[in-house]
């Protein structure tokens, strides 16, 4: 199906846009089921993504013109997951979910381990490759330049208003350097369903590697096939496992609390939201 006016052979379809949500966010949604926490998402990326609309343009190059022309207007799909991909496990845990479900066997990989996927909540949002002009009155190819130079800046505030909807549903935040926590969620959750990115930080340590570039471009090359047969409900009875009893508790109890929290406390949104533009600055 024809998009656009012109059609060549390298021409680029459309664009991946990825959000995803920090490590405890995840965490909490897996382990205590509460899908306000999808529809938060939904709305701060919504937001996200007509604000990026509002910068798109296309090219102009009809009767010598040689400009780019405000468009205002794109065409996107999201996608949402919630697992990584399959990440080993340390070998206590592998051993003692092997005794308890041997069915896992069939989940090792080509050397023999155990690979399983962690709570990872993002969404791909699909951007198609199209735009309509409506001084020309015709669909065009869209220019994405602005978009991408403004990629930190987009991030950044995706994150703000991220923790704006989950303050919204009662949780409270905790800023990092990077972006932000829920509060209360144990350190240990966080880092023992960060395998991959683990597996992908010693994978660039090995190799002399520290540009967070060519990180990304090592977790493509080093990512396992998704573990398509394990649907979510044997997967968070799987991850429920890991967690000690005072680690269900607490996170039982961050969502109990949120769930009967009127509002999260509004300081803690302009205090991500300063440091968040911070780092979104050039």
């Amino acid at each position: 199906m024809r998009l656009t006016p012109r059609t060549v052979a390298n021409r680029r379809p459309g664009y991946d846009f990825t959000f995803d949500v920090p490590k405890s966010v995840s965490v909490l949604h897996a382990l205590s089921s509460d899908e306000r926490i999808v529809e938060a998402m939904r709305r701060a990326i919504n937001e996200t993504m007509r604000e990026m609309e509002s910068q798109m343009h296309t090219r102009v190059r009809k009767n010598g013109a040689f400009e780019d022309r405000k468009t205002g207007n794109m065409v996107w799909a999201e996608f949402i997951h919630q697992t990584s991909r399959p990440a080993l496990l340390p070998e206590e845990i592998e051993a003692q979910l092997l005794a308890s479900d041997p069915w896992l066997e069939g989940f090792r990989d080509r050397k023999g381990k155990l690979a399983l996927p962690d709570p990872h909540l993002h969404c791909h949002v699909y951007v198609v490759n199209a735009t309509h002009d409506s001084q020309e009155h015709t669909w065009k190819a869209g220019e994405f330049m602005r978009i991408k130079r403004d990629a930190t800046y987009f991030q950044a505030v995706y994150h703000v208003r991220l923790a704006q909807e989950l303050q919204k549903l009662g949780y409270l935040i905790e800023p990092t350097a990077d972006a932000f926590e829920i509060a209360g969620v144990p350190r240990s959750l966080i880092e023992i369903f960060s395998r991959r990115a683990q597996e992908v930080e010693a994978a660039a340590k090995a190799l002399g590697i520290s540009s967070a570039r060519a990180k990304a471009r090592l977790g493509a090359l080093t990512r396992r096939g998704k573990v398509s047969a394990l649907g979510m409900t044997p997967l968070k009875k799987l991850w429920r496992s890991f967690l000690s009893e005072q680690e269900a508790q607490r996170i039982g109890e961050i969502a109990s609390a949120a769930r009967n929290a009127i509002q999260g406390v509004s300081r803690d949104s302009a205090v991500v939201a300063s440091k968040s533009i911070t780092l979104a600055r050039p």
